[in-house]
C-alpha cells in the first residue's frame, strides 16, 4: 500500500479492517518532514491473526500505536521498519512482543533505542537475519550483547571513506567476534562517485572502493 501524501486514513482504515486474512503487509507511507504531506491519523489499530511479514516505510505519527500493533501480532516472523518520526523518543517494545521474529531490517538512523529493545537479551526472540541501513558505530555494543542467535548480518553505510574513519577493520573484528553463530556477513558502501544520485553531494569526496584491509586487520 503506497502513496497518500496529505490524505486522511479513512480509506486505509476501511480497507485494512476488511482484510483479516493477510499474511504479508507493507505500508509505504510518505517520507515527509512537512506536516501537510504526512498521512493523518494512522493508528495501527488493526489485527491480522496470520500476519508473518510486516514492513512500514515512511513517516510514523504514533510510535505507541505501532508498538501496540507489534504486540498484537505474535505471528510476525519478518519485520522491516524504515521509518521517519520520533520513534526513538518514546517507543517501547514489550519484552513479550514478537516471540517468533526471525528476520529484522531497520533504518539505522536514530533508532538506537528501538534496536536495543528488539535485540534485548531479556526477550525471547531468536533473530537469525539482521539488516541495518545507515549503520553507525553506536550500534556495535548492542549487537555484541544481543547477537547470539544471528546467522546473517548485513550492514549498509554511506561512503567507503566514512567506514574507514568511523569503523575500520579492527572495530569490525570486535563486532563479529561475539557472534558465534554468524555464517554470513555483508557490507554495502558507496564508492563516492555517486551518492543517492546527487553528484553535488560528492564534491571534494575522494573515490574509494572497499578492499581486503577494510575488512581484515
Amino acid at each position: 500500500m503506497t502513496g497518500g501524501h496529505g490524505n486522511d486514513t479513512s480509506q486505509i482504515h476501511r480497507l485494512l479492517h476488511s482484510t483479516q486474512k493477510l499474511t504479508s503487509l507493507t505500508l509505504q507511507l510518505p517520507e515527509c518532514y512537512l506536516e501537510g504531506c504526512r498521512i493523518k491519523g494512522l493508528t495501527y489499530d488493526y489485527h491480522f491473526p496470520s500476519l508473518e511479514d510486516f514492513s512500514s516505510v515512511g513517516w510514523v505519527e504514533s510510535s505507541s500505536g505501532l508498538a501496540d500493533f507489534l504486540l498484537r501480532h505474535s505471528s510476525i516472523r519478518r519485520l522491516s521498519l524504515f521509518i521517519e518520526g520520533d520513534m526513538d523518543d518514546d517507543v517501547e517494545i514489550a519484552l513479550i512482543a514478537l516471540p517468533n521474529l526471525r528476520a529484522l531490517a531497520l533504518d539505522g538512523s536514530g533508532t538506537l533505542q528501538l534496536l536495543s529493545q528488539l535485540l534485548s537479551s531479556s526477550a525471547s526472540r531468536h533473530i537469525k537475519h539482521l539488516r541495518l541501513e545507515r549503520w553507525i558505530t553506536n550500534y556495535m555494543p548492542v549487537l555484541a550483547s544481543a547477537g547470539q542467535s544471528l546467522h546473517c548480518l548485513e550492514l549498509s553505510t554511506h561512503l567507503v571513506q566514512e567506514w574507514r574513519e568511523d569503523v575500520n577493520a579492527l572495530s569490525l573484528m570486535k563486532l563479529l567476534r561475539p557472534l558465534p553463530q554468524l555464517l554470513e556477513f555483508t557490507l554495502y558502501c558507496h564508492t563516492g562517485t555517486k551518492y543517492y544520485g546527487d553528484t553535488e553531494t560528492t564534491q571534494g569526496v575522494q573515490r574509494a572502493s572497499l578492499d581486503f584491509h577494510d575488512l581484515v586487520s
